[in-house]
């Protein structure tokens, strides 16, 4: 049957809701139960079967049949304009998260579903296996939701795809990643036996440095600490090289490290910085900032802050259900 969206419809009465919950400044939950009224009795009308089934939960139940309706009949709310929280990590190593989006970026997770204002995530890591580690999400506003393995999603309150809230990201492989290397000394590099505060930094950082060795070849040597380089004490690894291409390093010390460089060019340096390649550790997590909105879109609004859920929404000028209709 067709659905009725504004006038007498979904959002037509929504739409009173609201316009008296802010016109009058009382609390956004205690004025929206005569919304939330409303959206239960389209639900018992048009989902009758999922009333009566003894696995659905009317808190999940009637938000996801909205949202599903709203999908299938291309309606949208107009959404705010939200920018995500930058992202950082406890542990060691080259551990990154990125936005699950086409062109991700790592360290950056962008909305590409609707976040809420102000919510934090915290993404932690309860059980090491290497491929298959097992993350608790936490967020301000929706509480606890655990995911295994190094993808994750995270939609509101459920891991479903039917709640467009939230936001999506995945848990990037650990890597080895040059992070500073001004002359373009190397291509790249694999190294393993790292550890933190052992044989790198309490990052999982290594600090290079390439001297010329008076035989027409290189001398590069990795140290701990940026404190070792300078002072050329406590190395970790060296290298000696008069050509390009790969070549494999030598411990020093003990440190346990081994693997092979790739030269590029034929240069000195001192300001090569290298981030291991170290497995996540239980403990480890990362951090979302908190998220937040120019709260522009009236109805999109007031859905966050009564009952911490959105809609799905376009850009503003683009949605089918106008924010009049709540003003």
């Amino acid at each position: 049957m067709a659905i009725t969206w504004t006038g007498a419809g979904v959002f037509g009465t929504i739409g009173k809701a609201i316009k008296e919950a802010n016109a009058n400044s009382v609390n956004a939950s205690a004025v929206g139960v005569s919304a939330r009224s409303f959206i239960r009795q389209y639900i018992l009308y048009n989902y009758r079967y999922l009333a009566e089934s003894t696995y659905q939960n009317w808190e999940d139940m009637w938000w996801l049949a909205l949202v599903a309706d709203m999908d299938d009949d291309s309606q949208t709310v107009n959404g705010n304009a939200v920018t995500a929280g930058a992202v950082t990590f406890s542990g060691a190593g080259t551990m990154a998260i990125q936005d699950a989006a086409a062109s991700p970026v790592a360290d950056q997770v962008s909305p590409t579903q609707m976040l809420l204002d102000d919510d934090v995530f915290r993404i932690e890591c309860t059980a090491a296996s290497a491929g298959n580690d097992t993350w608790v999400v936490n967020s301000m506003r929706r509480g606890r939701i655990s995911k295994t393995a190094r993808t994750a999603q995270l939609y509101g309150e459920e891991l479903t795809a039917d709640d467009v809230a939230g936001i999506s990201f995945t848990i990037l492989e650990p890597t080895d990643r040059i992070t500073a290397d001004p002359s373009s000394v190397l291509t790249s590099f694999a190294i393993t036996g790292g550890e933190k505060s052992v044989n790198s930094d309490d990052d999982g950082k290594l600090y290079v440095e390439v001297l010329a060795d008076g035989y027409g070849g290189y001398d590069m040597v990795g140290y701990p600490t940026s404190a070792d380089r300078t002072a050329k004490t406590n190395a970790v690894f060296s290298v000696n090289y008069s050509a390009t291409g790969g070549h494999t390093i030598s411990e020093e010390n003990s440190s346990g490290l081994a693997g092979t460089v790739t030269i590029q060019t034929l240069a000195t340096s001192s300001a090569i910085t290298l981030e291991l390649k170290i497995a996540y550790a239980v403990g480890d997590a990362f951090y979302v900032a908190a998220c937040t909105s120019d709260d522009g879109g009236v109805i999109q609004t007031y859905m966050r802050d009564a009952y911490s859920k959105t809609l799905p929404y376009d850009t503003t000028g683009s949605e089918t259900i106008a924010d009049s209709l709540a003003t």
